[in-house]
């Protein structure tokens, strides 16, 4: 089980916010034209978690799980 706090989301968000080119994930050759919108701060009262097992050779998922967070 992976744990991991809304401050230490929000700051890996922010710093690929900052340039997502540095990230692995992006695509090579790909320009980076600036976001519409930049929303760095987790809004707690519209948080939710999803979670997938994956294939990796045939990318089919194998199970999935969404639920809201309750902030109470």
């Amino acid at each position: 089980m992976i744990i991991v706090c809304r401050y230490e989301i929000e700051k890996n968000l922010s710093t690929y916010l900052d340039d997502p080119t540095k990230d692995a994930s992006w695509r090579q050759g790909v320009p980076f034209q600036g976001w519409n919108e930049r929303t760095d701060k987790i809004n707690r009262n519209n948080l939710a978690v999803a979670a997938w097992i994956q294939n990796n050779s045939t990318k089919d998922v194998l199970q999935s799980f969404y639920a809201d967070v309750n902030n109470k």
